[in-house]
This record gives C-alpha cells, structure tokens and sequence, in this order.
C-alpha cells in the first residue's frame, strides 16, 4: 500500500503517485484547497509576536487558522474541535489537571506559546487576569463621583441618568392615559 506523495497528506495513493484529492487536484477537476483528513495531525501555523507584558519567556504565536467568535483559536483533532492553546498545552505538559483550566498570561486569547499558558483555578482566572479598568464616566458621558453614584445589583449606575429614565417613563406613562 502506498502513500500519496505530497509532503505531509498520508493518504493511500490512488494514481500517478498521489490520492484522489491531490489527484483530482492535478486535472484541474477541483480548484479549492485539499482539506486535511480529521484523523491526521493538525499543522498549527502561527505569526510571531512580541509579548507586551514584561517577563514572559519569548514572543506571542498567534495562531492564524480558525478561530471562534470569543477571539480563542480552534482547530479539528482526531474529528472533534478542540481549542488550540489546549491542545499545545497538552502536547507538553499532558493533560490539564482537575479543577483547573488554563490562563493566558500574556492576556492574548490567539496566543498558542505553552510558554505564556499556566493552569490555574478559575477564581485566579477571573481575578488576576483582568485587565479592564473600571470606567470613569456614564455610557452618557457622566463623571462617577460620590455624589452622582449608586450601587443597584451590584454595579455602578449614575443618578442623573437614572433621574432622566425615570421622568422619560413618567411622561410615556403619563401621555397614554
């Protein structure tokens, strides 16, 4: 039994050295590119990017395939989608452990260099990752101070803007009698 001659394929041959992918390919009978079988080994192909948080060991490698709408890469091992950092990070360090799930330490969801991944519980992973500041202003453009600031539900909200929702409601309410 032969392999298809194109470097990295794996599939049996067919004809002229080649599968029928690559063969079909050939004649010009299929112009798109040959898809990988699901049970191959994945390339991960990625672009090298300087690391912006100071004492991480190498560059970013962000990955430059597929990626889900949260921003994480993802690709098709042995038939099932799995996350590419998770799938680096299991290639080195073997499985991540119970109760832990991995933390991109560069702050880079695309990012596939098990060197900025560390496992970690998901309240570390909530808290020592985030990286937002807390707004200033009211989506109105309204400064948070004491004076113009309430907690409801556990977030911040401005009085003025709370004021004019109220009246604009009053006066809805008030022109529908």
């Amino acid at each position: 039994m032969r392999i298809c001659d194109v470097s990295g394929c794996g599939r049996i041959h067919k004809g002229h050295g080649l599968c029928h992918a690559h063969l079909r390919r050939k004649n010009g009978k299929c112009k798109g590119p040959v898809r990988r079988a699901p049970w191959s080994v994945p390339r991960i192909i990625y672009d090298e990017v300087a690391c912006a948080v100071p004492g991480l060991t190498g560059p970013c490698h962000v990955f430059q395939g597929a990626k889900q709408s949260n921003g994480y890469g993802s690709i098709c091992v042995q038939g099932k989608t799995m996350l590419v950092h998770r799938y680096v990070w299991e290639l080195q360090n073997g499985p991540v452990p119970l109760g832990r799930e991995l933390d991109h330490r560069c702050g880079v969801k695309a990012c596939c260099n098990p060197a900025h991944l560390r496992a970690v519980t998901h309240v570390v992973n909530c808290t020592e990752n985030t990286r937002r500041v807390p707004p200033t202003h009211c989506p109105e453009g309204h400064e948070y101070t004491e004076d113009n600031c309430f907690m409801d539900h556990g977030r911040r909200r401005c009085r003025i803007c709370g004021r004019k929702k109220c009246l604009d409601r009053y006066y809805r309410l008030k022109a529908g009698r």
